[in-house]
């Protein structure tokens, strides 16, 4: 046996890459990946500002994947939101459209939901917003694979009128490190999850987890701070979860759905 090659942990590998989408597209990781922001709780002189709280990733034109721990303090137990929570959708390289997030599901005691976002037109053309999505997989990587995140790391705001918001974002990358088929734990991780050397900071919680080929087999969960030590939950548990009111093109009416039928119908890229 060989050992692997020494990685340098923790540090953004800055444009050194080469992103693609699910479908093989070349495009920036932006395009696919999104912040999410809730809005604080309001005080006495109205609506309370809004905060990264983690990021997520889209698997279908409207359809997001994020850690469930993102959403649950906003969310309520019919997966409503008890405040404005959503993303920023970057369009292009010069604008972004804030979306809201409506609803999610996730499986219970897992660390992976999925999260609907509100429908938007184009105020000129009618058309609805597009995203690239990214591919997912069922198949873990074996232990000591090279793995990277794409995240929103440490992302700041600033109380002013109008309120400013600065994005930072990065990939990084580690390896994957042992296993947990049945969970980590009975409390905290009890779901499907790895451990890893990827070093996430706050705001990265929901990023995807891409695997040597660039698919995604995870999402980030829990990291300690400036520690090379991080828990990611496997993206497996999502492809049983029914998204309701699905319109399909040709639909005369929305109907449930599974992310699975979705995933074999070529609306959510997945393997196998």
């Amino acid at each position: 046996a060989s050992r692997p090659p020494p990685l340098v942990f923790g540090e953004s590998l800055g444009n050194d890459f080469t992103f693609c989408d699910g479908s093989g597209e070349h495009c920036p990781p932006e395009f696919a990946i999104a912040p999410v922001l809730k809005q604080e709780r309001a005080d006495e002189h109205g609506a309370g500002d809004f905060a990264v709280i983690g990021t997520g990733f889209f698997i279908s034109q409207g359809i997001l994947v994020t850690a469930e721990h993102v959403l649950s303090d906003v969310l309520g137990p019919d997966g409503a939101p008890w405040c404005a929570i959503g993303i920023f959708q970057f369009i292009d390289q010069h604008s972004i459209l804030p979306r809201h997030i409506t609803r999610s599901t996730h499986k219970l005691n897992t660390d992976v939901a999925v999260a609907i976002c509100a429908s938007a037109r184009h105020t000129d053309t009618g058309e609805p917003p597009a995203n690239h999505m990214l591919r997912l997989t069922e198949t873990s990587p074996p232990n000591a694979s090279e793995i990277f995140t794409f995240a929103y790391p440490l992302s700041t705001s600033v109380s002013v009128s109008p309120q400013q918001i600065t994005l930072r974002q990065g990939i990084f990358r580690g390896r994957l490190v042992e296993a947990f088929p049945n969970g980590r734990d009975s409390l905290m991780l009890p779901g499907p999850c790895f451990r890893t050397s990827i070093v996430i900071h706050g705001g990265a919680s929901g990023g995807p987890v891409f695997d040597p080929r660039g698919r995604v087999f995870a999402v980030n969960s829990t990291g300690y701070t400036d520690e090379h030590v991080s828990f990611v939950s496997s993206v497996q548990t999502i492809f049983d979860l029914t998204i309701p009111s699905v319109r399909l093109p040709g639909d005369t009416e929305p109907r449930d759905m599974t992310i699975r039928e979705l995933a074999d119908g070529g609306y959510v890229a997945a393997e196998p």
